[in-house]
C-alpha cells in the first residue's frame, strides 16, 4: 500500500469536508517594472495571484498595546512556492508573508502579519 498517496488524497479530502469553513486567500506577486531609458520612467508593475483554500489556526495581536496582529495558515503542500509572493488577501484584509513555518510535504504553515489601529 502507498501510505504517501494514502496521506495526500486524505489532506485533499479534509481541504473539501471543511467547506465554507476554510476560506479563499489570494496570494499576490508584484513583479517591478524594467526601466525605459528613452521615458526615463518604469515600465508598469504586472501583479499575478494565485487563489488556494487555506485553514486558519491561530490569530491574535502580539500584545494589547501592539499595532501588528498575526494569522497562521494551513494549506495543502505543493500548491504554490510561498517565497515567490509578496502580500495575501485573506477575508478581506491584506496580509504580509511570513516565514514558513512548517512543510511536512501533506500541509504547508506559515504566519501573516497585518498593522491594526492602535486599541
Amino acid at each position: 500500500m502507498d501510505f504517501d498517496r494514502l496521506i495526500k488524497t486524505n489532506v485533499k479530502q479534509a481541504f473539501k469536508i471543511v467547506g465554507n469553513l476554510a476560506p479563499i486567500a489570494e496570494f499576490i506577486k508584484t513583479e517591478k517594472g524594467d526601466f525605459d531609458f528613452s521615458t526615463g520612467e518604469f515600465d508598469t508593475p504586472t501583479m499575478t495571484s494565485a487563489n488556494i483554500k487555506v485553514i486558519v489556526t491561530n490569530s491574535k495581536k502580539t500584545s494589547d498595546s501592539a499595532t501588528v496582529i498575526w494569522t497562521r495558515i494551513n494549506f495543502i503542500s505543493g500548491q504554490l512556492d510561498v517565497k515567490a509572493y509578496d502580500t495575501v488577501i485573506l477575508k478581506g484584509n491584506t496580509w504580509k508573508i511570513g516565514p514558513t513555518l512548517d512543510d511536512n510535504g501533506y500541509v504547508s504553515s506559515i504566519d501573516l502579519y497585518r498593522e491594526v489601529a492602535n486599541g
